[in-house]
Formats: structure tokens, C-alpha cells, sequence
């Protein structure tokens, strides 16, 4: 279903305080299908989630979306979305940003589930 959603709901948008949990960075705020967020989740195996982490958070969010049309490509996006940081910084020169960015291009235009680092 549709609600509110944070857009780039990521382990990098929390900020913990003890045992509560927010999220912060609220720029891509929405009212949109709830399987936005989830694609993050979805997605984060690139960076190294466990798939027993993604399976937990999938049970306490209540809906698995992974079988849902389309949804592939909902995480596919979330893939582009990762590449706009490194397209700025190859562009003003940075070579590991430019090693990077080719390196994830390679893996996209190969549909390899090769793991990502972080920036």
C-alpha cells in the first residue's frame, strides 16, 4: 500500500540513542508505495547486509515485496540512485571515485551481485 515514506531509508539515515532508533536525513520524503523503502533494504545486500539481516527486517516490517511486480526494478533504481556521489566526484578528477563508479557500471550492465563499498 501507499504512505509515508523516507525515500532513502538506509543503516546510514539512523541515528541511535541506546535502544531507540530515528531516521534522519528527510530530503526525499514522499507519499508513495511503502516498497520504496523496502528497495533500500532490498538493495543493501550490495554493501554487505546479511541476507538473515534483510530476512529479519522483511518479518518485522510485515510484507515481503520481493515477488511483487516490478519491484526488481524498484531495487535497480536504488542501484542508479548510488552512483550520482561518484559521478560528481569522477568528474572533478577523483580516480578512486572514477575506479568506482566503473566498477559498479560493470556490475549493473552484467547483472552481477558483486558487493559495493561504501563511500
Amino acid at each position: 500500500g501507499q504512505g509515508l515514506v523516507h525515500g532513502d531509508a538506509y543503516r546510514g539515515n539512523t541515528l541511535w540513542d541506546n535502544d531507540i532508533v530515528r531516521l534522519g536525513d528527510w530530503d526525499e520524503i514522499s507519499f508513495a508505495p511503502r516498497e520504496l523503502d523496502l528497495a533500500n533494504t532490498i538493495q543493501s545486500a550490495r554493501f554487505g547486509t546479511s541476507d538473515s539481516a534483510i530476512e529479519e527486517f522483511l518479518r518485522a516490517y510485515g510484507t515481503d515485496p520481493r515477488n511483487q511486480p516490478l519491484f526488481e526494478a524498484l531495487v535497480r533504481m536504488r542501484d542508479l540512485h548510488t552512483l550520482t556521489g561518484y559521478i560528481r566526484r569522477a568528474h572533478l578528477g577523483d580516480p578512486a571515485a572514477r575506479g568506482e563508479l566503473d566498477r559498479r557500471i560493470a556490475c549493473l550492465q552484467h547483472n552481477t551481485a558483486t558487493r559495493w563499498v561504501a563511500h
